[in-house]
């Protein structure tokens, strides 16, 4: 009989923006990570059903009919740090619906943290680190002492862990991702955020070389992983095929290495993909050029995010970004060449933080004339420098990891030099001179004019204003 395995996710995963100023964008997205997770399942022949519980507005009912009607052996989630007592309450919800289900938490925290997520949920198993090749040896195990990457409940509820393992090296190796298990229709996004619908996610490579102090996806190791050109080609492709229209990339690197990234462009041309795409992320103003920004227009792409954090360098020394703020401003004028919308993601709040570094970064986003800007309140997720700095300072007063997202951090730490009636007084300052300029107001009218964007773009100004 083939084993059954449940994966999803948890269904606040985007209302933890509810109260930011960028709620309006956070919209549900297809999780590329479930769907890699299940073809690895596939692969090894068994069974797999994909709930994702963010798309309901009844998740716990749609949760419990499938477990009495698929009747999993298997459960798995991500247990994330924001969403951490949200996990906890969705495995004792299962493990009352059926007790006999084998419960699995995978994910940055119980890679961090994989004692604390047995002792503090009725989990069963806890990943440490990637699980595309763990998962499926787990669900096929005799014995779990035998699988590598693990911390788990013995049947006498002790704790036994077969240490960490490293990740996969040639990502080629996976299977196409599932896609097939999800309802792609379902995940639109608004016109501020995609040109066509429905929108899927790609992932491909994994690492990144930077050590900035406040990420957490170190925890996986800072090696640079890819796919192939050929092989993410494929997957656009292959996603083009079950009904997406548009693709965002989300690697925490894309252009890592900028010959495959330009050779990513130059293959789709050839296959003449009719696709639509933006890099969401994972480009640094350091590791772009020209060429690459016109054959990836050329190729479908519209937009490119950029992470600037700050403009103040001592405040980007300081968390080991590795980069000079000079070196943005030909990356974005590039990318504006070349017909791009350009994003730029900021932070306020990082340790050697000021009132003055602050204004250097609002006064810096203008004089980049981004399309579009966001600024998040920094906050010291577990399994970074900047947390253990902070803790070591007895800065951390709340382990309550439901309070660590980046839109209400005051509930976690103090600011060495800061108030957060500043720093949230500055939050709000930033998108009011960044967005209420005579000349953005002006260049956005005009273009919103020109694509019939208008109300569009009024609706989104009151619902991130207001």
């Amino acid at each position: 009989m083939k084993k059954r395995v449940l994966i999803t996710n948890m269904p606040s995963s985007t209302s933890l923006y509810a109260e930011s100023k960028i709620k309006v964008v956070v919209q549900p997205r297809p999780y590329v990570a479930i769907a890699q997770l299940a073809a690895c399942l596939i692969e090894k022949d068994v069974d797999v059903k994909v709930m994702d519980l963010g798309l309901s507005s009844t998740p716990g009912k749609l949760l419990a009919k499938a477990l009495v009607e698929y009747d999993p052996h298997y459960v798995c989630f991500s247990f994330s740090t924001p969403l951490f007592k949200e996990s906890c309450e969705y495995a004792q919800f299962v493990k009352e619906k059926n007790p006999k289900v084998t419960l699995i938490a995978g994910g940055v925290h119980p890679s961090i943290y994989p004692k604390e997520v047995l002792e503090k949920s009725v989990v069963d198993v806890a990943v440490m680190g990637e699980g595309d090749v763990v998962l499926p040896e787990i669900v096929l195990a005799d014995d779990l002492s035998h699988v590598k990457g693990l911390m788990y409940r013995d049947e006498n509820g002790e704790f036994k862990t077969t240490g960490r393992r490293a990740p996969p090296e040639n990502l080629d190796f996976l299977p196409m991702p599932a896609w097939n298990l999800f309802d792609v229709k379902s995940y639109t996004m608004p016109r501020l955020m995609a040109r066509r619908n429905p929108v899927g996610t790609i992932e491909t490579s994994r690492g990144c070389l930077a050590g900035c102090s406040y990420c957490n996806k170190t925890v996986f190791g800072r090696k640079w992983r890819h796919k192939t050109a050929e092989r993410t080609v494929d997957e656009f492709e292959h996603m083009m095929k079950e009904g997406f229209k548009e693709i965002h990339v989300y690697d925490d690197m894309f252009t890592t290495d900028l010959d495959r990234a330009k050779k990513i462009c130059d293959l789709i041309v050839e296959r003449g993909l009719d696709i639509s795409w933006r890099l969401d992320c994972g480009v640094r103003v350091d590791s772009v050029d020209k060429e690459f920004f016109e054959k990836a227009r050329k190729s479908g792409c519209y937009a490119v995010g950029f992470g600037f954090e700050s403009g103040n360098q001592e405040v980007l020394d300081n968390i080991d970004k590795g980069l000079k703020i000079e070196v943005a401003y030909d990356a974005v004028r590039y990318a504006k060449e070349a017909g791009l919308e350009t994003v730029g993601f900021f932070m306020f709040g990082l340790p050697k933080e000021t009132v003055k570094s602050m204004d250097d970064t609002i006064q810096y986003a203008i004089d980049l004339d981004l399309d579009y800007a966001k600024v998040t309140l920094a906050t010291p997720y577990p399994g970074t420098r900047f947390f253990t700095e902070m803790q070591v300072a007895k800065r951390i007063h709340s382990k309550d990891w439901s309070n660590y997202n980046f839109h209400s951090p005051s509930k976690v730490w103090n600011h060495p030099n800061l108030d957060w009636e500043t720093l949230d007084k500055y939050y709000k300052k930033f998108y009011r001179k960044f967005y209420f300029r005579p000349k953005y107001l002006a260049r956005r009218f005009v273009r919103d004019v020109k694509k019939g964007d208008l109300f569009h773009d009024l609706y989104y100004a009151a619902k991130t204003f207001t």
